[in-house]
């Protein structure tokens, strides 16, 4: 997903859509056609190593695939169904900067222990 000054593209495998600013709508007023409220269905990380990236969060989040991994995509969702998808897309290109394109807050009720974990599997300290 790229923020842009007059809206936000978002580029589904299946095509593209284009949403206004998030500030200029409730959000939770947004309903489909069945009029359940809209939500987050996946969330989309472009990334360079995918066989890394794919390994590193099924285990952090102990995620499954829905399909195998074809062509540099695959989503992965959670067993319980309780999250939404997490889903990776290859890059051809690394990224060229000091941050990622995108981070997730992650919850949890022990972070030392699930840093740790984290560390262990791949993860790497930020200040």
């Amino acid at each position: 997903m790229r923020s842009r000054e007059d809206g936000i593209d978002a580029a589904p495998r299946s095509g593209m859509i284009r949403l206004p600013v998030a500030e200029q709508w409730d959000v939770a007023r947004i309903r489909n056609e069945s009029g359940e409220r809209l939500k987050i269905g996946s969330i989309v990380i472009r990334c360079y190593e995918f066989d890394r990236m794919l390994a590193f969060w099924r285990e952090a989040l102990h995620y499954v695939t829905t399909e195998p991994a074809d062509g540099g995509w695959v989503i992965l969702r959670d067993p319980q169904g309780r999250a939404p998808n997490l889903s990776l897309d290859q890059s051809p290109e690394r990224r060229s900067g000091k941050r990622s394109r995108l981070h997730l807050d992650l919850y949890t009720n022990d972070q030392e222990g699930e840093v740790e974990r984290l560390v262990k599997i791949g993860a790497t300290r930020y200040p």
